[in-house]
C-alpha cells in the first residue's frame, strides 16, 4: 500500500468543517451498532456516582457543568475540567477491562483508519470502541491527551459504520493544578437500548435481503467487481437522496427509511461491502466547485484500490442537487470504481487525507463492460449496443477517453445521426443525454 506522505502516515482524515474549541475534542460522524448482552462491568446503573460499575468519587460542588459545542455539521462535544489539587485522592477510577480492550484491538486490525494510528492511539481507539459498543459513560481512558482522544474517536467513527447511535461525546479532564491527572470519556448516545435493538434487527433484515438478492441473481462472488457493482446498484435502486431524512448521517436512514444523504450512502456501502468480505472505507472531503462536505468510499477490487461514490451514482441526487449533468439515468456508473484522477474532477480530498494512490483502470465499469472508447469505432459500437439489447438494458452509457474522442463521437452519432445504425426496432427517434465534462453519452434504448 502506497501513500503520498509517509512521514504523515498516522494523521487521520477529518472534515474541514470540523472545528475545535478551547482544545475540546471534536466529534466525528459515527455509525455503530450491536450492543448485545453486556458483562456486569458494563451494566448501567441509575446513579450519578456509580455508572456502569466504573467507580467515581462524589464530585465537588464547584465542578462546572459541561460546556457544549456544536460544530458546523451538528455533532456535539461536551467539555468539562476540574482542578482536584485540593483533593488529589479523589476519583479512584477503575480502568476498562483489559480483555475487552484487547478484543477491540484484534477486531480492528486491518481497518483503514486504525492502521494509521500510533500504538498509543490504537489503545485509546480500542478503549473508545469498547465504551461506545456498550453505551458506557464516564469510563477512564489511559490517555490524558484530548488531541489523542480526538484522533482516536474520529478513527473509530470512520471504521465502524455499525455504531450509528452516537452523535458526539463528553469528556471530563481532571487536573492537579495545570497538570492532567485523569480523563473520563462518555459517548453521546441518541437512542435507547430498546430502539437500538429494534434498529439492529432492521439492519440485519436489510442485510439478509441484500445478500439473498445477490444470491438469487446468481452473482459470481469470486470476482470482487461483481460484488461491488451489485452493492452499488442495490443501494442506489433502494434509496432516495433526501436532505430531510431522519438519521441521514448513518446507515439507519438507508436501511429503514430508504432515504439518506452522502454520509448514509457511503457508510451503508462500507457496511455491506465489509459484510461481503470486500475491503471498504469511508472518504471525507468536499464537492469541487463549492464548500459542501461530501463522503464517498475507498474500496479494494481484485487487489487494486479504487474510489466509489454511491451518492453521485443515484439519479435522485442529481435531480435534488440540480447539478448540470443532463438527464441522469437511474444508475449512473460514472462513479463506479474510478481512479484518483477521475474522482478529482469533481471531488476534493480533505487536506489531511492520506489515501492510497488509485491509478488502476482494470476494474473500472467502462473498461469491464467494454464501453470505453479511444476512437470512433463502428464495430465496437455495434458490439456494445448488441450486448445492451441482449441484457435488456433500458439505456447504455458510452465513455470517451478524452475530449477529442468525445467531440468526434458526438459528430458521428448525433450530428451525422449514425446512432440509428446501432438501434434496433423502431429507430426514428432516440432519447439521449450528453455530458462533456464527464466525457460520456447516455442513450435510452
Amino acid at each position: 500500500m502506497f501513500y503520498r506522505n509517509l512521514e504523515e502516515i498516522r494523521v487521520i482524515r477529518e472534515r474541514k468543517k470540523y472545528i475545535t474549541a478551547s482544545g475540546v475534542l471534536v466529534c466525528a460522524a459515527l455509525l455503530f451498532s450491536g450492543c448485545g448482552q453486556l458483562e456486569s462491568y458494563f451494566d448501567k446503573k441509575e446513579t450519578d456516582d456509580k455508572i456502569l460499575d466504573v467507580i467515581i468519587a462524589e464530585e465537588n460542588e464547584d465542578v462546572k457543568e459541561p460546556e457544549t459545542t456544536v460544530n458546523p455539521d451538528g455533532y456535539k462535544v461536551d467539555e468539562n475540567t476540574e482542578d482536584i489539587s485540593s483533593n488529589p485522592d479523589m476519583g479512584q477510577f477503575r480502568k476498562l477491562p483489559e480483555e475487552e480492550v484487547l478484543s477491540a484491538k484484534e477486531s480492528s486490525e486491518g481497518l483503514f483508519y486504525y492502521e494509521k494510528l500510533s500504538e498509543s492511539e490504537k489503545t485509546t481507539y480500542a478503549e473508545i470502541l469498547t465504551v461506545l459498543r456498550h453505551r458506557a459513560e464516564k469510563a477512564l481512558l489511559t490517555t490524558l491527551s484530548s488531541e489523542e482522544t480526538d484522533i482516536a474517536f474520529k478513527a473509530v467513527a470512520n471504521d465502524y459504520p455499525e455504531i450509528y447511535f452516537v452523535d458526539g461525546y463528553t469528556y471530563t479532564l481532571y487536573l492537579l493544578g495545570d497538570v492532567p491527572s485523569k480523563l473520563l470519556f462518555s459517548g453521546s448516545y441518541t437512542m435507547s437500548a430498546d430502539m437500538i435493538a429494534q434498529n439492529d434487527r432492521a439492519v440485519e433484515e436489510y442485510t439478509d435481503a441484500f445478500l439473498n438478492s445477490m444470491s438469487a441473481e446468481g452473482i459470481d462472488k469470486s470476482d470482487d467487481y461483481n460484488v461491488i457493482k451489485y452493492t452499488y446498484e442495490y443501494i442506489i435502486k433502494n434509496t432516495d437522496y433526501d436532505k430531510s431524512a431522519p438519521n441521514n448521517q448513518n446507515i439507519i436512514s438507508v436501511m429503514t427509511g430508504k432515504k439518506s444523504v452522502c454520509s448514509g450512502y457511503a457508510k451503508a456501502t462500507q457496511y455491506l461491502l465489509n459484510k461481503c468480505g470486500i475491503y471498504a472505507s469511508i472518504v471525507l472531503g468536499n464537492v469541487r466547485e463549492g464548500t459542501e462536505a461530501h463522503s464517498w468510499n475507498l474500496v479494494s477490487c481484485n487487489g487494486s484500490f479504487y474510489y466509489l461514490d454511491t451518492t453521485w451514482g443515484d439519479a435522485s441526487y442529481a435531480y435534488e442537487e440540480e447539478n448540470d449533468k443532463g438527464a441522469a439515468p437511474p444508475v449512473n456508473y460514472d462513479y463506479l470504481l474510478v481512479t484518483e484522477a477521475d474522482i478529482l474532477r469533481t471531488h476534493i480530498f480533505d487536506s489531511l487525507a492520506l489515501m492510497p494512490y488509485c491509478n488502476s483502470t482494470a476494474d473500472n465499469y467502462y473498461v469491464r463492460e467494454d464501453l470505453l472508447f479511444y476512437d470512433v469505432d463502428a464495430e465496437h459500437l455495434s458490439m456494445a449496443f448488441d450486448k445492451a439489447y441482449e441484457e435488456n438494458r433500458e439505456y447504455i452509457m458510452l465513455k470517451m477517453s478524452d475530449e477529442a474522442v468525445y467531440d468526434n463521437m458526438w459528430e458521428h452519432l448525433l450530428n451525422k445521426q449514425h446512432i440509428f445504425d446501432y438501434l434496433k426496432g423502431k429507430n426514428d427517434s432516440v432519447s439521449y443525454s450528453e455530458n462533456k465534462d464527464g466525457l460520456y453519452f447516455i442513450f435510452y434504448i
